[in-house]
C-alpha cells in the first residue's frame, strides 16, 4: 500500500452486517421472493443493514482466545490490517436461520429436530463468538404465537429445543403482506445487532481498564479505535467521534523514531480521515477543517529516513486529496463553500507535494543505474502484512533501531527502486490538478485556474504528451495577453515554442514565434534573433534549429520530422489570425476620406512597421473590402518597397473607383494581409480583421487599430476611417421655386418651378417629384392635395407628385412648370422638389454613367383666410339661445374677421338652410358681395329666418358660404369656396303664443300704443279672462278686464293707451291670462306669458317744448 493511501474498508459508512442462511434462492421461489424483499429498493427509511446469504455451516474467521491480563503483553504494531475488514464483512453480529415450518406440520417433531440440529451448526461455527443468533419460520399460514394455547407451547418447546429466548424467535407468513412483515423482521434485526455492538464495546472497555499508559501506548490508540468503529456501526456518531479523537491524542503520545514514523503517521492518517469525515457527517465543517490543520501541523515534520523523504511528500499529498474528496462530498450533501475556502485548495496543495514528492525521486534516485536490486526482496509480502504501516522487512518489531542494518539498507534501496520504476509522478500531479481546477472553476477563480493549468501543461511536456501540453498553455496565452501579464506570458511560449518545434506543429511554431518577436514579451535580444532566423527558415523551407532546453530523446525525432518535410517542395500558406496575438508588425489601412462621389477617384492608404530586431521582407500587401471586387485593386507586390526596418513605417497609397451599384452604400475595409515567403513554396499570410475582437497592448506597443491617428513624416495621419460611403455626384441643374407664404386653407396655392440645366452635358431621363415628405403624419398626408400645371380635385387626395418626366435637357436650357397646392387644414407643411437624372461623365479612362439627384426643401404654414361667427338674435336684437318656437321669425347674423396676412376679396356669399327653417324674403341677395377685407377689418351679414315647423332634435340651420380670392393673384387660378356650419337648434311648436307690439322706449307723459295680439294654436275652443293690473308708473286706457273665446288657430287683439308717469327703466302693467274651467293648457299659457310679455319699458324724460327746440336750433345755426 503506498504511503498515506486509505484502504477500500475505511472509505465505505460502517453498517451492521447481518447474516441470513437456510434461504435457497436458486430454486425456491419462496425464498426467493423473501431475499429479494431483503436486499430490493433499500430507501433511506430503512434500518442501515447489509444482509448476505451464506451457508448454514459457512466458516466464519475463528475468534481468539480470551487473554486473562495485559501485564506482559508487549504489542506487535497499532492496528491489524484485516480487523476493519473483518468486522464489516466477515463477523455478522446476527446470524438468522429461516426454516419452513408451520404450526399444524404433521411432522412437527422430526423437523423441530432438524431445525435444531441447523443451528449447532451454526453456532459450532461461530466458534464461541458473541454473535446473536435467530430463527425465522416461514409459514403458510399468518397465525403468531400466542394467538392459542397449541400455539404458544409449540414456540415455546422450539425455543426450548434450540435454546433462543423467546425474542430471538420469529414468524414469516408468506401472503399478500410479505414487505410489511419483512419490514417489521428488520426492525428486531437491527435491535439484536445493536445489542451484539453494545456487548462489544464493553467487552473492549473492560479491556482498556486494564493497560497501562508505560507499557501499553499502543492498546490505548488500538481499543479507543475500536470503540468509535463499534459506535458507528451502532450509529453512534457523537460516540464514535469521541473516540476517534481520543484514540488521535493518545496516538500523539507514541514515541516514533524513524523506524516507526511510517506506521504512526498512517493510523493518524486513518484516525483523521474518521474525525473529519464525521464531523462533516454531524454538519460541523469547521471542527473538520480545525482538525485537519492540526493533523498536518503535527505531522508536516515526521519526515522519516532522508533516504525516503518522497515516502513524507506522498504521504502529504495523500492526506491533502483525501479531505478535498471529503470536502467535496459534504459539498454535494448540502454544506455550503466559498471562494476562499473549498476543496480546490486541498486539491492543489496535494499536488504540490506530489510534485515535491517527484523531484526529492530524481533528486534521490539520480544513482539508480549504478545499483542494483537486493536479490532477496526485501517487498516481499508487502500486501499481506498483519499491521498497517510496518516495513515488510522487519514486520511486528517496536524496537527504537533496526534489527538488521544490511537489511534495512536493502528495503530501503528496493523502496527507491519501486519509486523510480513503477510510479508516474507526472500523471499523479495532472490528476490532483485537473480536480483543482474543476473546483477553482466552480468558485470563479479565474487566475488560479489559469496558473494550475500552466503547472498542468508543465506537467504534459515532462510526460512528453507534447499535444496536450501546447493545448493547455495556448489556452492560457490568450488570458495573459488580454491581461497582459507580459512575463508570465514570456515564460510560458518558452515552453509552448519548444512544445511546437518537438511536434513539428508549423502552424502554431510560426504563430508563436511571430509574437515571441513582439516588444511586449521581453525575450532578450538574442534570442529574439534566433527565432527570427527561425521564422526566415520556415518561409524559405528549411528545417528550424532545435529549440534550447529540449529532451535529447524527442530532440532527434523531431529534427527528423523537420527535415523530412520538405517545405520548399511542397506550396503551403500558413494563415495567422493576427487579432489574436500581439505581434512584432503590426498593419493598417484607411481611407483618405469618408465620403466620396461617384466620379472621383477613392483614395486608400496603408502603412506597415514592425519590431523586429533585423530588417524584414514581406512579398505582398492586399487590402480587403467587404465588396471583394475592389480587392484586386489593392494589391501590392513589390519585395523591394515591402523590406521594413525597425521604427521605420513604410506606406503606400491605392486608387480605384467605386462601382454605380454601391451608390449610397458603404465601402468598408474589413482587413489586410501582409504575406512572408512565396506563394510557390511556403508562405505566411498575416491576416487582421476589423470586425474581430483585438488585444489591446499598452504602453509598450500600441497598434494602429487602437488609435485614432499617429504622427508620420511630421504629418498627423487619421486612421480610424475605415469606410467611406459613396455619394451621387452633385447636381448641377438649379430649381428655382417661387411662391408667396402663407398658404391659406382650401386656396389653390401655386409653385411656379423653373429647371435650369447648367451642366456640361445632356441631362437624360429626367424626373421631377415633389410633395410632402414621407416621415409626416398621417393626418397631414390626407390634408394635402397636389396637382400639376391645372388647379382640380376630384375627391382623391394625392400628396406626393411622381414621375414628372421632363425627358431630357440640353446644357443652358430652362423648363417652367406650375404646382398647386390645396391645404385642407392649418398646419406647417415641408414641401421637397427633388429632380433626379443621368449624365454620362469620364473619370481618368473609365465612362461612367452617374445619376445625379437635387432636392429643395421648403417650409410652408397654412393659415385659416376668415373667422366667421355665427349668432341668432331676435327681431330686436336680442341674442338668443338655441331653443326657438315655431313660426317667430329671428336673425340670422355672420361676421366675418379677415385673419390673413394678405388681402382678401369676397366674390359673394350664400346660405343652404335646412329642412324645417326657411327665409322671411323670397330673394336673399349677398351683403358682401365683392367686397375686400384687409387684415383685421370686419364685415357681417344679416338674413331674418322663420323655422316653420317642430324639431325635436338639434339640427343644424344650414350652411353658410364664402367664394373669395386673393386681391392678388393669377386670373386662371380658381376661386375658393369656403363653407362655415351653422348652429345647430330645436324648434317648439307653443300652444299660445302673444305677439307684443311696443315702441323700443317711451317719453314720460307723451302716450304710447301698445297692442297685445294672442294666437291659439292648440286644437280646442279655449276661453280666456283677461286683466291688466293697474301701475303707479303708468296710466292706460282700455279693457281693464275682458273674457273672450279663441276658436283653433284664432287670435284676438288688445290694444292699450300708456301715459308714462315716471323716467327709467320701469315696469309695465302686468298683463294676466287665465283659461276659465280649470284647462289644462293652463300652464302653457303660463309659459307664453312669461316668455313672450315685456315687463318693463325705458321712458326718457320729457324734453323742451318744440317752440324752444326750434329756437335754440335757429341760434345754433
Amino acid at each position: 500500500m503506498n504511503p498515506g493511501e486509505l484502504p477500500s474498508e475505511f472509505a465505505v459508512r460502517p453498517t451492521t452486517f447481518v447474516a441470513l442462511t437456510g434461504l435457497d434462492v436458486v430454486h425456491n421461489a419462496i425464498h426467493k421472493s423473501v431475499w429479494d424483499t431483503f436486499v430490493s429498493n433499500r430507501r433511506p427509511d430503512r434500518v442501515p443493514i447489509v444482509f448476505k446469504v451464506l451457508d448454514g455451516d459457512h466458516e466464519y474467521p475463528k475468534g481468539k482466545s480470551k487473554r486473562s491480563s495485559y501485564d506482559f503483553y508487549v504489542p506487535k504494531g497499532i492496528l491489524k490490517t484485516n480487523w476493519v475488514k473483518k468486522h464489516l464483512y466477515l463477523v455478522p453480529s446476527l446470524v438468522v436461520v429461516f426454516y419452513d415450518l408451520d404450526w399444524d406440520d404433521p411432522m412437527w417433531n422430526e423437523k423441530k429436530m432438524e431445525c435444531e440440529t441447523k443451528i449447532e451448526i451454526v453456532r459450532a461455527a461461530l466458534d464461541a463468538r458473541d454473535t446473536k443468533v435467530a430463527l425465522v419460520l416461514m409459514q403458510k399460514n399468518s397465525i403468531v404465537p400466542g394467538d392459542d394455547g397449541t400455539t404458544k407451547a409449540a414456540a415455546m418447546s422450539i425455543c426450548s429445543a434450540c435454546d433462543l429466548s423467546t425474542n430471538c424467535l420469529f414468524v414469516l407468513p408468506h401472503t399478500d403482506h410479505l414487505h410489511g412483515y419483512i419490514l417489521r423482521l428488520e426492525n428486531a434485526f437491527y435491535d439484536l445487532a445493536q445489542n451484539y455492538y453494545h456487548l462489544k464495546i464493553r467487552t473492549v472497555k473492560n479491556h482498556l481498564d486494564e493497560l497501562k499508559t508505560t507499557t501499553h501506548q499502543l492498546l490505548f490508540v488500538r481499543h479507543h479505535f475500536k470503540i468509535g468503529f463499534f459506535s458507528e456501526l451502532r450509529q453512534d456518531i457523537t460516540t464514535a467521534l469521541k473516540h476517534y479523537k481520543q484514540a488521535y491524542s493518545n496516538l500523539l503520545e507514541v514515541r516514533s523514531g524513524d523506524t516507526h514514523v511510517m506506521e504512526v503517521k498512517t493510523i493518524a492518517g486513518f484516525l483523521n480521515y474518521k474525525i473529519c469525515r464525521l464531523s462533516f457527517q454531524m454538519s460541523i465543517p469547521l471542527d473538520a477543517i480545525s482538525q485537519f490543520r492540526r493533523h498536518i501541523d503535527l505531522n508536516k515534520s515526521k519526515v522519516g529516513p532522508k533516504e525516503l523523504i518522497f515516502q513524507h511528500s506522498a504521504w502529504m499529498s495523500k492526506q491533502f486529496s483525501i479531505f478535498g474528496e471529503l470536502f467535496h462530498e459534504a459539498i454535494t450533501l448540502g454544506l455550503s463553500a466559498i471562494q476562499v475556502q473549498h476543496p480546490g485548495f486541498y486539491y492543489q496543495q496535494a499536488a504540490y507535494h506530489s510534485l515535491t514528492r517527484k523531484n526529492q525521486c530524481h533528486e534521490i534516485c539520480k544513482d539508480l543505474k549504478n545499483q542494483v536490486y537486493p536479490e532477496n526482496d526485501p517487498l516481499a509480502g508487502v500486501d499481506n502484512l498483519e499491521y498497517f504501516g510496518q516495513r515488510p522487512w522487519r514486520p511486528a518489531i517496536q524496537s527504537i533501531e533496526p534489527p538488521n542494518m544490511d537489511r534495512e539498507r536493502e528495503g530501503i534501496l528496493a523502496i527507491q527502486f519501486k519509486e523510480s520504476s513503477s510510479v508516474t509522478h507526472s500523471m499523479l500531479v495532472i490528476t490532483l490538478l485537473s480536480s483543482a481546477v474543476t473546483q477553482f472553476k466552480k468558485y470563479k477563480c479565474p487566475r488560479m485556474k489559469r496558473f494550475l493549468l500552466v503547472q498542468m501543461g508543465e506537467e504534459y511536456y515532462h510526460l512528453k504528451d507534447y499535444e496536450r501540453s501546447l493545448t493547455l498553455l495556448t489556452r492560457v496565452m490568450w488570458d495573459y495577453r488580454w491581461e497582459r501579464w507580459w512575463n508570465l506570458l514570456h515564460g510560458i511560449q518558452l515552453m509552448a515554442l519548444r512544445c511546437a518545434y518537438l511536434m513539428a506543429n508549423i502552424q502554431e511554431y510560426v504563430t508563436i514565434m511571430i509574437e515571441a518577436l513582439s516588444k511586449c514579451v521581453p525575450f532578450k535580444d538574442h534570442d529574439k534573433r534566433r527565432i527570427q532566423s527561425n521564422l526566415v527558415r520556415v518561409v524559405l523551407g528549411e528545417a528550424p534549429e532545435p529549440e534550447p532546453d529540449c529532451p535529447l530523446d524527442s530532440l532527434n525525432d523531431a529534427f527528423q520530422v523537420w527535415s523530412n518535410r520538405k517545405l520548399s517542395e511542397i506550396p503551403q500558406t500558413i494563415t495567422v489570425e493576427m487579432n489574436h496575438i500581439v505581434s512584432f508588425v503590426d498593419c493598417q489601412a484607411w481611407f483618405d476620406s469618408s465620403e466620396y462621389q461617384i466620379d472621383q477617384f477613392i483614395t486608400v492608404k496603408s502603412c506597415i512597421r514592425v519590431s523586429c530586431p533585423i530588417p524584414i521582407s514581406f512579398s505582398k500587401l492586399s487590402v480587403l473590402f467587404n465588396n471583394h471586387h475592389y480587392n484586386q485593386h489593392c494589391i501590392f507586390a513589390n519585395k523591394n518597397e515591402l523590406m521594413v526596418e525597425s521604427g521605420q513605417p513604410k506606406c503606400h497609397t491605392f486608387t480605384f473607383v467605386a462601382e454605380p451599384k454601391d451608390l449610397h452604400k458603404k465601402i468598408e475595409i474589413v482587413g489586410f494581409v501582409l504575406q512572408l515567403g512565396d506563394e510557390s513554396s511556403c508562405s505566411i499570410a498575416l491576416r487582421w480583421l476589423l470586425n474581430g475582437d483585438s488585444i489591446e497592448v499598452k504602453p509598450l506597443w500600441t497598434p494602429w487599430r487602437d488609435q485614432t491617428a499617429f504622427s508620420f513624416q511630421n504629418n498627423l495621419v487619421q486612421v480610424n476611417k475605415t469606410s467611406c460611403r459613396v455619394l451621387p455626384r452633385d447636381s448641377r441643374i438649379r430649381i428655382a421655386i417661387n411662391h408667396a407664404p402663407p398658404a391659406l386653407v382650401n386656396e389653390w396655392y401655386p409653385f411656379h418651378l423653373v429647371f435650369t440645366n447648367n451642366e456640361s452635358f445632356v441631362a437624360e431621363n429626367v424626373i421631377v417629384t415633389m410633395g410632402l415628405k414621407e416621415d409626416q403624419d398621417l393626418l397631414l398626408h390626407q390634408s394635402t392635395h397636389f396637382c400639376l400645371d391645372v388647379a382640380g380635385f376630384d375627391g382623391n387626395i394625392v400628396s406626393k407628385l411622381e414621375n414628372i418626366n421632363l425627358e431630357k435637357l440640353d446644357p443652358g436650357e430652362e423648363v417652367s412648370k406650375i404646382v398647386f397646392m390645396k391645404p385642407l387644414q392649418v398646419d406647417v407643411r415641408p414641401i421637397f422638389f427633388k429632380i433626379s437624372y443621368v449624365v454620362e461623365v469620364r473619370v481618368g479612362s473609365h465612362s461612367i454613367h452617374c445619376a445625379c439627384s437635387k432636392e429643395e426643401e421648403l417650409m410652408v404654414p397654412t393659415v385659416k383666410a376668415f373667422d366667421v361667427t355665427s349668432r341668432m338674435m331676435s327681431m330686436k336684437f336680442e341674442n338668443l339661445e338655441n331653443s326657438l318656437s315655431a313660426r317667430n321669425s329671428f336673425l340670422m347674423m355672420q361676421d366675418i374677421v379677415c385673419i390673413s396676412p394678405c388681402s382678401l376679396t369676397i366674390l359673394t356669399s350664400s346660405l343652404e338652410l335646412n329642412n324645417g327653417v326657411r327665409t322671411v324674403d323670397n330673394l336673399i341677395l349677398s351683403q358682401v358681395e365683392n367686397v375686400d377685407l384687409e387684415t383685421g377689418e370686419r364685415a357681417s351679414e344679416c338674413v331674418c329666418l322663420v323655422p316653420y315647423k317642430e324639431i325635436e332634435n338639434p339640427i343644424s340651420i344650414g350652411k353658410y358660404k364664402l367664394t373669395w380670392k386673393r386681391m392678388i393673384c393669377d386670373v386662371n387660378i380658381p376661386p375658393v369656396e369656403t363653407v362655415i356650419n351653422l348652429p345647430e337648434i330645436t324648434v317648439t311648436d307653443p300652444a299660445f303664443y302673444i305677439d307684443v307690439s311696443l315702441p323700443a322706449n317711451g317719453i314720460m307723459r307723451t302716450p304710447l300704443m301698445a297692442t297685445y295680439t294672442i294666437y291659439n294654436y292648440t286644437k280646442s275652443v279655449c276661453e280666456f279672462f283677461l286683466i291688466m293690473e293697474a301701475s303707479d308708473a303708468f296710466m292706460f286706457s282700455g279693457q281693464k278686464q275682458l273674457r273672450c273665446r279663441l276658436m283653433p288657430q284664432g287670435k284676438h287683439e288688445v290694444k292699450y293707451n300708456l301715459y308714462p308717469l315716471v323716467a327709467g327703466y320701469v315696469a309695465l302693467p302686468r298683463l294676466k291670462l287665465s283659461l276659465t274651467d280649470g284647462n289644462i293648457f293652463q300652464s302653457l299659457l303660463d309659459a307664453a306669458v312669461e316668455t313672450h310679455v315685456p315687463t318693463h319699458i325705458f321712458i326718457l324724460p320729457q324734453g323742451k317744448a318744440l317752440g324752444d327746440i326750434n329756437q335754440i336750433n335757429i341760434k345754433c345755426v
